[in-house]
């Protein structure tokens, strides 16, 4: 019976944190990576989802600025990567794919998003963190983000 009582006691106090898993990075209540694959950004959110993760979706000025650090840190060289974001349903009404919510934070490039020459309807993070409307079907890195997970801590 004794030990019982201690095991809930120290449960009390210990909590939970939130945490990443391996290669991740913490960033308020979500994880963030960079895979290492360059990809269609078909690809790459697929590539997410079998990761449990869906393409970033950055909702604040903030969370923009994290990520601008994150890449610069892992791909300091690449000009753009995919985030989750598309107009594919219907063109100029920008949403996130995972939350299916409109863009209510916005970064864009200067005179973006153009839909240049057509067919860009996939949202692309800038190494200057600025965004850029892209052709879905090239080739870049994307940005996975995952809810943290709750581990045991101390101190919560």
């Amino acid at each position: 019976m004794l030990l019982l009582l201690v095991g809930v006691s120290f449960t009390l106090l210990v909590g939970v944190l939130p945490g990443c898993p391996l290669y991740w990075t913490l960033h308020k209540d979500s994880c963030y990576t960079i895979p290492q694959i360059p990809q269609s950004w078909t690809s790459a959110m697929a590539f997410c989802m079998a990761h449990g993760a869906h393409l970033a979706e950055i909702t604040s000025s903030e969370e923009n600025h994290f990520v601008l650090q994150l890449v610069k840190q892992n791909h300091p060289s690449e000009v753009e990567l995919w985030i989750g974001g598309t107009d594919a349903v219907s063109e100029g009404h920008w949403v996130w794919t995972h939350s299916g919510t409109l863009l209510g934070y916005q970064n864009w490039d200067v005179n973006e998003p153009n839909s240049y020459s057509d067919g860009e309807q996939c949202l692309t993070f800038r190494t200057n963190g600025k965004w850029n409307d892209g052709h879905c079907n090239v080739t870049l890195h994307g940005i996975c983000e995952i809810s943290a997970l709750t581990e045991p801590g101390v101190g919560k």
